[in-house]
């Protein structure tokens, strides 16, 4: 990631190479769950707990609910019940300084629910998962995050360790099958 000729690099887990960051609106670069800079990564602020988890907090992404303002979301795989991985969600008001409660958005037991994906149309937060060969995808209805999220749909079967992101009239949902690279719009 380039800031200003700055090249910042850095990762969720040891040599993961998995890069994640947001700007928010008083331009604080943030790296997910563990640090924030000021000053476009010149230096960096204390770390963060931001996943609140100790079973593997892994793969976060993060979305600002209000273009640009001070709310965020944060969702990242978990095995924090000992069992199998979980998607799980978190919010921010404060711009990442701190986070509130963790909470499970996306349970595929018996099998897995990992690297979450996020991104918003109007009038919805939409989150992608690879679920155990099987591309995922939940939905809530309340721009912050709060109430009940959908029950899982498959977007892509077959599918695993994708992402999404908004296209126009909807998202696009990306996955991975027998090594390439599978994308369907999906329109909630």
């Amino acid at each position: 990631m380039s800031i200003s000729g700055s090249l910042i690099t850095f990762g969720t887990e040891p040599n993961s190479g998995y890069t994640r960051a947001i700007v928010t609106s008083d331009g604080t670069l943030l790296i997910i769950v563990t640090k924030g800079s000021k000053d476009q990564g010149a230096s960096w602020s204390n770390p963060v707990v931001g996943a609140g988890v100790v079973n593997r907090p892994g793969m976060p992404q993060i979305l600002n609910l209000d273009n640009g303002g001070m709310n965020l979301m944060m969702v990242y795989e978990s095995n924090a019940n000992g069992g199998p991985m979980q998607v799980w969600a978190k919010t921010s008001s404060d711009g990442g300084n701190t986070w509130g409660d963790p909470n499970l958005i996306l349970d595929n037991s018996p099998g897995n629910a990992g690297e979450p994906g996020i991104t918003s149309i109007p009038g919805f937060l939409v989150v992608s998962s690879g679920s155990d060969m099987n591309m995922k995808v939940i939905t809530n209805t309340n721009s912050d995050g709060s109430g009940a999220w959908s029950q899982p749909i498959t977007v892509i079967p077959g599918a695993d360790y994708g992402g999404v992101t908004t296209v126009e009239g909807g998202v696009m949902v990306l996955g991975t099958v027998n090594q390439i690279v599978v994308m369907q719009k999906f329109i909630p």
